[in-house]
C-alpha cells in the first residue's frame, strides 16, 4: 500500500538501531487494540503525534476484548 511506504521506511530505519528484532504475525482477531490503532492511523491527515493523558475509551474497549 502507498500510504504506508513512509511508515514502512521509518520502520526500516529505526531497525538499523537494534541488535535483534522479532517480528511476529498476530491475527486482527487477537490484537483488537493494534488492528483499531493501525486504521486510526490510516485516516489521519498528518502523522504528528498525540499523547493522551488518560487511556481513551475505545482502547479501553479493545483491550478488553483482547484479554478473552
Amino acid at each position: 500500500m502507498p500510504i504506508l511506504d513512509p511508515i514502512i521506511q521509518d520502520i526500516k530505519f529505526l531497525l538499523q538501531h537494534f541488535e535483534e528484532t522479532k517480528f511476529v504475525f498476530m491475527h486482527r482477531g487477537g490484537n483488537g487494540v493494534a488492528d483499531r490503532i493501525a486504521k486510526e492511523s490510516l485516516s489521519l491527515e498528518n502523522y504528528d503525534p498525540k499523547l493522551y493523558s488518560i487511556v481513551p475509551n475505545w482502547v479501553k474497549s479493545f483491550v478488553e476484548l483482547d484479554k478473552l
